[in-house]
């Protein structure tokens, strides 16, 4: 006769801790989605550089020095995607990091004009909400078929090599 192991049951339940609901990525807005796509350290940079600049541009329609500091903003965070790529490509020793930044710039821009940042005064320029939609639909939905290819690289040192089993031959 077969033996049959007992079965405990043990409800988690009760002795689980209630964490708080964090949301799910289903039900984040696509503005959400495009900034969890840039680093925390530049969505900083310029939302705090964004909130000083009070008047980009005078009454006349000049760019204001204000307005000059907004446009740096954009610059030093877009430079600021491709340092934050690199230096994070090099701790995790992965050779592809220029398409990481790449999404970076991309993700970072189409934020800034999905939220109306003040350098676009200054540029001349009033978002269209369809066409920041669009974007923000666009880049969340295509954003995740990209992945970089790595080349494998051939190790000077044989012995540290991955020796793989021979394959059986194919009929």
């Amino acid at each position: 006769q077969p033996r049959v192991a007992a079965a405990h049951s043990f409800d988690q339940r009760e002795n689980a801790v209630e964490q708080p609901r964090q949301r799910t990525a289903d039900e984040q807005s696509y503005l959400e989605r495009v900034q969890n796509y840039i680093p925390a350290e530049i969505i900083a940079i310029f939302i705090f550089v964004n909130s000083l600049v009070s008047a980009p541009l005078d009454g006349a329609g000049k760019v204001t020095p204000e307005g000059w500091v907004s446009v740096w903003a954009v610059l030093v965070c877009v430079i600021a995607c491709f340092v934050v790529a690199r230096v994070a490509a090099n701790q995790a020793d992965v050779p592809t990091w220029v398409l990481q930044a790449m999404m970076f710039v991309i993700a970072l821009l189409i934020w800034i004009y999905a939220m109306d940042a003040k350098v676009l005064r200054v540029i001349g320029h009033d978002p269209i909400p369809a066409l920041s939609g669009l974007l923000l639909v666009t880049f969340t939905i295509f954003s995740g078929l990209l992945a970089p290819k790595v080349k494998p690289v051939a190790s000077a040192d044989p012995e540290n090599e991955l020796k793989l089993p021979p394959q059986p031959p194919k009929p």
